[in-house]
């Protein structure tokens, strides 16, 4: 019986090994890969909400929900068993903040150092065969971006005397991919954080009280203190009502670097007839395309 039991474990010993070392297939009797699939797949998925995270050993794919800046580091490419080949996903799930992907040191991911995901971004990465602290460890095989949308706002009223030209003045940010760090509500003004073409648009909202009196605002867009683009709107007021409303809308569509600044601004007109009108609302919107 002995004898018969050991010759059974030789025997699938053997078999074992020939399938370690041939093609191993799933639900396939002629597996044409080394390892070939028939249904589905399914490997690690984790969600992270903390605003620093070393990916582990057992990530694959990687959900991050921050309520800050976060950053994701790689593992170390000197330590540990050698994961050539391994792949890991990572989505930024959040809905304002930002996600650096860190190549651990002075290991790079395509011959740079960090890799930053806006939200709703995914990046899939790959380890290369260098294992040591230094160079390309990490490639980028592929990056979903998402699109680069900045709006903000104000309702609060202004008086504009006419003849003096004012920076458009906003109080809230409306959308932000990244916490509302690209625009200074101090200073009214948006500094573009990656080069790009771009879509400015700017609108606004006034009235004057003057009787009988066709008046025009002239609304700007500047870049670096330089104008882009001017358009009018002209506010006609049969009566004096401050309820009677008109709008302007202004658009220009940018090559801009990063750092350069973008602001708007408004004329009301000199000597028309009205002697100041209010703005009673303000917005821009920055696209990237």
């Amino acid at each position: 019986m002995k004898t018969i039991l050991s010759a059974l474990i030789l025997t699938g010993s053997i078999t074992l090994l020939q399938a370690q070392t041939g093609n191993v297939g799933i639900n396939t009797p002629v597996p044409g890969s080394t390892l070939s699939v028939d249904g589905s797949f399914a490997a690690n998925y984790e969600t992270i909400t903390t605003t620093a995270y070393n990916a582990a050993e057992t990530d694959f794919y990687i959900s991050w929900q921050g309520t800050a800046a976060g950053t994701l580091t790689l593992p170390n490419s000197t330590t540990g068993t050698d994961r050539h080949g391994r792949l890991y996903y990572v989505k930024n799930l959040s809905n304002v903040y930002t996600l650096t992907i860190d190549g651990n040191g002075t290991e790079l991911i395509d011959h740079t150092q960090t890799i930053v995901l806006s939200p709703g971004e995914t990046a899939l990465l790959v380890k290369t065969d260098n294992n040591t602290a230094a160079g390309t460890t990490y490639e980028l095989v592929s990056l979903s971006k998402s699109g680069y949308a900045y709006a903000v706002s104000s309702s609060t009223a202004e008086t504009h005397n006419q003849g003096v030209t004012y920076t458009s003045n906003f109080t809230a940010i409306d959308y932000s991919p990244n916490g509302g760090a690209d625009f200074n509500l101090t200073t009214d003004i948006w500094t573009c954080p990656k080069a790009g073409n771009y879509r400015i648009e700017f609108m606004e909202t006034g009235f004057h009280t003057s009787a009988n009196v066709a008046a025009h605002n002239a609304l700007g867009i500047l870049k670096n203190n330089t104008a882009q683009s001017t358009q009018f709107y002209t506010m006609v007021v049969s009566a004096t009502s401050a309820s009677q409303r008109s709008s302007g809308y202004d658009t220009v569509v940018l090559n801009l670097q990063q750092g350069d600044q973008i602001k708007g601004n408004s004329t009301f007109c000199n000597g028309c007839g009205a002697t100041s009108m209010t703005s009673s609302t303000r917005k821009m919107i920055i696209t990237r395309l």
